[in-house]
């Protein structure tokens, strides 16, 4: 599983409009990215300020509310669990007479982890409540007031209950393992044995080669990859096109300009897939931001050149999803923190980090990192070039496609027009028309979301002869032609824009043993 940062939000996970909302002058995200021990004094209420608590008292004081779970280490997601269920009892503990039953606790904390969680469970018993804990941890169980053994063993073997009363007492038992536990006197295991092949005779001892490129086939890659995504410099249209590695460098260069005007294109998300918005997800982005009070222009500008005017700097940087416009007396400054290439109608990544140089990490979507693509004879499947894929010779061959409806839509939403004859489409619409179009489809009117049939999408003149191979004469002919080719919507199986990032004037392409 690979984890993105969302191109829309730069993972702030919050629109816009959402983050322009305070809160004792902190918005959301300051709120989340800001630890426990630092928001204690912001909010009032009680129940939060209980929480707050829990969570110090649990020793988890440095974590952040914002902090995704995958992080976490298992100490500190098995302690959030039980802060989650105390703080969802504030009531009930306040209330006291209560019953808290606990399963294993304490699983993957360390001693001193272990050690917070009594503080908290006296807390607890302090208003007349009661917890039982279901536990193997010896020293939970040393610290208990009353102890339960069941045993002996598991299963069928156990089930009785060998002991109740103190832990000194228990400590005097005959027959239960958990004493013996607790004085030192169980058995150890000896003897296991650990394959000490390297990762790289475990995987490939078949002698079979990999399917990968032969950079990958060592550690080296890693090392190079991690400089990239530390030294790496962009390459920008111009000198007025600046990049920066934080929106905080960015705000003080803006800061330093003097009197100035600030705008934001308002369809870079859009733009981060496909250069070409469609007509229709246009005209609804500009209707939402006229409804949020902006003040934006008709819908057939082109939308690299659209700029919608705002004051404050973060919020054209948040509406501009990185990348803002200042215009000074003598200057126009496009700035970014994210890769943004207006001569080449290219936007990157929101982040750039290792993963943006690992070729099976950054693919392309079309050739999924190969670098080539499977294909028939052009030849023999398109008959004449003068003629668009509608007319009744365009193939070499008799063949119904129903391809009308889809390339209305497309024609319609602005992004290609098919109707136009084969040979007056440029070389990248010839590439789309013949390997098809990955970046948008649409749903048909009453479709719905989840059923894939009910999108319109462009597959491919390819894709459709490959589907009706067998009402076709010429099918072993065709089948037989089948060759690579160099994917001609990518540098090397890589994602375009690693072109722009250079470290020493090379790309991470460079590397590639091809």
């Amino acid at each position: 599983m690979q984890h993105n940062v969302c191109p829309t939000c730069l993972g702030q996970r919050y629109k816009p409009e959402i983050l322009d909302i305070r809160y004792n002058d902190f918005n959301i995200i300051e709120i989340l990215d800001n630890p426990v021990s630092e928001l204690s004094n912001v909010f009032d209420d009680k129940k939060l300020q209980f929480a707050f608590e829990i969570v110090q008292k649990l020793g988890l004081s440095h974590i952040s509310l914002g902090r995704t779970t995958p992080t976490l280490s298992g100490g500190e997601a098995q302690r959030l669990k039980l802060a989650e269920v105390l703080i969802a009892s504030y009531h009930k503990i306040q209330k006291g007479n209560f019953l808290f039953v606990l399963d294993e606790p304490t699983t993957g904390l360390s001693a001193k982890d272990t050690a917070k969680i009594y503080a908290i469970f006296d807390e607890i018993l302090s208003f007349h409540n009661s917890i039982i804990v279901i536990e193997h941890n010896l020293e939970m169980i040393k610290n208990s007031d009353f102890i339960i053994d069941l045993g002996i063993g598991s299963g069928k073997e156990g089930g009785k209950n060998l002991f109740e009363g103190q832990y000194e007492d228990l400590l005097k038992h005959a027959t239960s393992l958990t004493a013996k536990a607790l004085k030192g006197e169980h058995e150890k295991i000896e003897g296991n044995e650990v394959d000490q092949s390297s990762l790289k005779e475990k995987l490939y001892n078949n002698g079979e080669a990999p399917n990968c490129n032969d950079f990958y086939l060592d550690n080296k890659h890693f090392a190079i990859e991690k400089d990239f995504a530390a030294n790496y410099e962009v390459v920008t249209d111009n000198s007025e096109h600046k990049y920066f590695t934080t929106k905080e460098e960015l705000f003080k260069f803006v800061r330093s300009l003097g009197k100035h005007e600030i705008s934001f294109n308002p369809f870079v998300a859009e733009l981060f897939k496909y250069k070409i918005v469609p007509n229709g997800i246009k005209k609804a982005k500009l209707t939402h931001l006229k409804k949020l009070g902006f003040k934006v222009k008709n819908s057939e500008l082109d939308e690299w050149k659209h700029r919608v005017i705002i004051g404050e700097i973060e919020k054209a940087y948040n509406f501009g999803n990185g990348w803002i416009t200042v215009t000074t007396q003598n200057h126009k400054y496009e700035l970014f923190t994210r890769l943004v290439s207006i001569q080449n109608k290219i936007i990157g990544t929101p982040k750039i980090n290792e993963h943006t140089f690992n070729l099976y990490l950054n693919s392309c979507v079309y050739c999924d990192g190969i670098g080539v693509k499977q294909i028939y004879d052009k030849n023999l499947i398109i008959k004449n070039e003068n003629q668009s894929i509608l007319d009744k010779d365009f193939l070499q061959f008799p063949l119904k496609l129903q391809l009308k409806n889809v390339i209305t839509k497309f024609a319609k939403e602005g992004l290609f027009d098919f109707t136009k004859p084969f040979n007056q489409l440029s070389d990248e619409q010839k590439n789309i028309f013949l390997f098809g179009f990955k970046e948008y489809k649409f749903l048909k009117p009453k479709g719905k979301v989840t059923t894939l049939s009910d999108y319109i999408q462009w597959q491919g003149l390819y894709f459709y002869i490959y589907q009706n191979l067998e009402k076709i004469d010429m099918e072993m002919k065709i089948r037989d032609s089948k060759h690579s080719q160099i994917c001609p919507f990518c540098l090397s199986g890589f994602k375009n824009e690693v072109e722009f990032y250079l470290l020493d004037n090379k790309r991470i392409i460079d590397y590639l043993i091809i």
